[in-house]
């Protein structure tokens, strides 16, 4: 028995040192020092850390991905696609993406800034837009009887995109009007802005809406003051327009034969109507009439511009 206890002791002694790798006594010779960072290194060994590194070609591939996602959602979202242009008299631009939702307002002037002060209109559609605007407008006394004409101008590339946007804006507009102050007219146009546009529309605080109606009928009228014009209402602004021969039908047909109908109105010596009206000499409400040349003459301190001739306003009102 105690033989047999011997020869497995053997074999159990003989399998270890078999086991034991040819290194170990170096091994547990060799001094462990700290290393300068968290981790531990055996002395005279090279860490075996790799250094992951992305090809080139990896990396131009990913910019490539994220720039074609990038590219639809800017022309989807962000891109401007189309401006909007309302004038009363106060004037206001609201910028539009392909998708019809607002990414911007602006308002040109201090009247507009009234207008939008309270209205969050970022990110609503066009359509929601331009009726919150009708509403604030009313409220804050900007449309009434006397004066419910507004300019809608409308910017965009896209042509014929933009006529249908234009009159389908126009016809809620008018919709809306008619509904809340009996009768409204919209005149309608597209515009093309350039610097001469922008650069008049900045100095009178108008949009460049307005700026192309102004200058148009400068090109008529050039005696007339540019910053009178730019001040007035759009509806005193098409009066006076119409009352001068200046069509009106190629921004809305509804509008000349609106105030044709005023005219007609006009003629009668029991008007009272505080519309600008050339025939009613009694109206106190009479905006600034062009000068005739002999009136001009007359007249020592008149520099040629939109003006009234002081000795014939004179002889109206005695």
């Amino acid at each position: 028995m105690n033989r047999q206890n011997e020869r497995i002791e053997e074999n159990i002694r003989r399998s270890a040192a078999e086991m034991k790798p040819p290194y170990t006594e170096s091994l547990w010779e060799t001094r462990i020092e700290k290393a300068e960072g968290d981790e531990w290194y055996l002395d005279n060994t090279v860490s075996k850390k790799k250094n992951y590194r992305f090809p080139l070609m990896t990396l131009a591939a990913a910019a490539a991905v994220l720039l074609l996602c990038a590219i639809p959602y800017y022309s989807l979202f962000l891109r401007t696609y189309a401006t909007v242009y309302v004038d009363l008299n106060p004037s206001i631009s609201l910028s539009i993406n392909s998708r019809e939702r607002v990414t911007s307002v602006k308002a040109n002037n201090k009247d507009g800034e009234t207008v939008i002060q309270d209205l969050d209109l970022k990110n609503t559609d066009i359509n929601t837009a331009v009726n919150a605007l009708l509403g604030s407008l009313i409220r804050h006394g900007y449309i009434d009887e006397a004066h419910n004409m507004l300019l809608l101008s409308l910017e965009c590339e896209n042509r014929e995109y933009g006529n249908i946007l234009k009159e389908r804006l126009s016809k809620d507009m008018n919709a809306y009007l008619d509904t809340y102050v009996g009768k409204g007219i919209v005149l309608k146009q597209e515009v093309d802005s350039d610097d001469d546009l922008e650069d008049f529309a900045e100095d009178y605080g108008i949009t460049i809406g307005k700026a192309k109606l102004v200058l148009s009928a400068l090109l008529d009228h050039p005696e007339w003051n540019a910053q009178e014009l730019a001040g007035m209402p759009i509806s005193d602004l098409a009066r006076l327009l119409h009352d001068n021969g200046i069509d009106l039908k190629p921004y809305s047909e509804e509008a000349e034969e609106y105030l044709d109908s005023l005219d007609d109105h006009d003629d009668d010596p029991d008007d009272n109507d505080d519309h600008y009206d050339k025939d009613d000499k009694d109206d106190d409400d009479i905006p600034f009439e062009a000068d005739s040349p002999d009136d001009r003459d007359d007249d020592s301190d008149d520099d040629g511009r939109y003006d009234i001739d002081d000795d014939d306003y004179d002889d109206d009102n005695d």
